[in-house]
């Protein structure tokens, strides 16, 4: 496809830090994500509820807990913030098999093919942003013709559909949200450039000889004047899930919370891949190391149903007896070919077909 012929959805999440480590979490309030800078604790995000009374991301832990003692807070996990964007790119895979991750916080999609299968651009937009909010994942939407762009306008929920008007939309934005590197964008703010179009308006030569030749690269990629190398990402073959709890805990509405955000992105991969679930490998592991508690679901029809599934495996929970608090939760799934839809009785609407298998999965969670 050519790159004019392309139409690329940025979707961008700007509190991923804080999302990362309390998207597993019911706990309600002011909330924050706190890092280590030089040496010292530092505050990288926070809700809207803990701005509110004066909690502000670059302050100290220590300085920040003086102001609000009941903010809540944790230390950033890189590796949740990695899980929860693959978690967007399967998201995004449900609408366009052209998606690529653009780390820390970006995944991008190739929409110019997938809209008219979807009734159009905005359907296909309005189904993101749905599917984003019910996983509580608040998201900014960018497009473009070009994928850096995209990644760009993301940031800032703008969207430019032709060349001319994703050129115009990027000129007029400010050189600090180009994300240069520090003595770049040093360099650019000593030479009194405030603004895309003025930094594009010097001459290509004297923007290398001044800044480096690979912001001139990066300039021509948001132009779209130069195509952006992406690494096509794909779903894995198997599912495969560990999630680490907030907080270590043996109480079940809280695990429950836990296992209602995994079938989430269970149901996903079971439907961007077109597999039933047959079979579901459950295993809590223990905070202490001590030995974990394991238990299968197994359904006498592959399928899915969310909250069949939910109500199984707190059948499972409410007959186990946990020696310890739980530190997380792993799931394996056992998958068919075989994927059949619900069908229902054409008089009164009910699926019939589905109500013996239901009631078969019910004694063989409670007895094992």
């Amino acid at each position: 496809m050519k790159q004019g012929a392309q139409l690329w959805a940025g979707l961008h999440c700007p509190a991923l830090p804080l999302m990362a480590v309390w998207q597993l979490s019911s706990v309600a309030g002011p909330l924050a994500v706190h890092d280590a800078v030089r040496g010292q604790s530092r505050l990288l995000q926070v809700n809207g509820l803990a701005r509110q009374h004066g909690a502000r991301p670059g302050q100290s832990l220590s300085q920040a807990l003086a102001v609000l003692p009941q903010l809540q807070t944790r230390q950033r996990c890189r590796r949740s913030e990695s899980r929860l964007l693959e978690q967007m790119a399967l998201l995004a895979y449900q609408h366009s098999h052209q998606v690529s991750l653009a780390p820390p916080d970006t995944v991008l999609l190739e929409v110019g093919g997938s809209r008219r299968l979807r009734g159009g651009l905005e359907p296909l937009l309005d189904a993101l942003r749905h599917q984003a909010r019910d996983c509580g994942l608040p998201l900014r939407l960018g497009l473009a013709p070009a994928a850096a762009a995209a990644c760009l306008l993301a940031r800032h929920d703008l969207r430019a559909g032709d060349l001319a008007t994703m050129q115009h939309a990027i000129g007029a934005l400010s050189v600090d949200h180009l994300m240069l590197k520090p003595d770049q964008q040093k360099a650019v703010h000593d030479c009194g450039l405030r603004q895309v179009s003025e930094l594009l308006a010097l001459p290509r030569a004297e923007r290398a000889r001044r800044f480096g030749a690979d912001l001139n690269r990066h300039l021509d990629e948001l132009q779209g004047s130069l195509s952006t190398p992406l690494a096509q990402w794909r779903p894995p073959e198997t599912f495969e899930l560990r999630l680490e709890l907030p907080v270590p805990t043996v109480r079940s509405d809280a695990l429950m919370f836990v296992f209602n955000r995994a079938m989430d992105t269970l149901g996903r991969w079971l439907e961007v891949r077109d597999q039933g679930l047959s079979r579901l490998h459950v295993r809590l592991e223990r905070e202490d190391g001590g030995p974990g508690s394991a238990f299968d679901i197994g359904l006498a029809q592959p399928g899915f149903d969310q909250n069949r599934l939910l109500e199984l495996i707190q059948l499972r929970l409410d007959g186990l007896k946990l020696a310890g608090d739980i530190d997380a939760i792993k799931l394996d799934a056992e998958t068919t070919r075989e994927r059949r839809p619900a069908q229902s009785d054409l008089l009164d609407g009910c699926n019939r077909n589905d109500a013996w298998p239901a009631l078969l999965d019910r004694p063989g969670a409670r007895l094992g």
